[in-house]
């Protein structure tokens, strides 16, 4: 999700993407929305995001063990270098509700085909 500094939705996109972790769905949406947020012409984003281990290795304060998560962490750090200025903030799950709801809106019809651990929501909101 893309959201205003005043709160107005900008753009919302949610999809299934398989087998994957929550970990691999956080950095995945972190870089669907700020490759979007380019796309709109912004350069100043701050990038919610509700998995605080992703936000730390995004940030540079930690680096990713996993050989995937390393390349997706730097293809995040790279579209944020595209854009300008991005700030990388944790927010509690509670509080992303609305990224929330567009991921189990977009997952709704398959519910029933995926194994539970594919269905967490991906959950992050770039918001100016």
């Amino acid at each position: 999700m893309l959201v205003a500094a005043d709160g107005g939705l900008l753009a919302a996109h949610g999809e299934a993407i398989g087998v994957a972790g929550a970990t691999v769905a956080e950095y995945r949406a972190l870089l669907a929305g700020l490759e979007h947020a380019r796309g709109l012409g912004l350069d100043r984003v701050d990038a919610r995001c509700d998995a605080r281990l992703v936000v730390e290795q995004v940030s540079g304060r930690h680096e990713p063990a996993n050989p995937r998560l390393r390349e997706l962490c730097r293809a995040v750090r790279e579209a944020a270098e595209r854009i300008g200025t991005v700030a990388f903030t944790w927010v509690p799950a509670e509080a992303n509700g609305r990224a929330h709801a567009l991921v189990a809106d977009a997952l709704a019809p398959r519910r029933h085909r995926w194994p539970r651990r594919c269905l967490d929501p991906i959950g992050a909101i770039a918001q100016l």
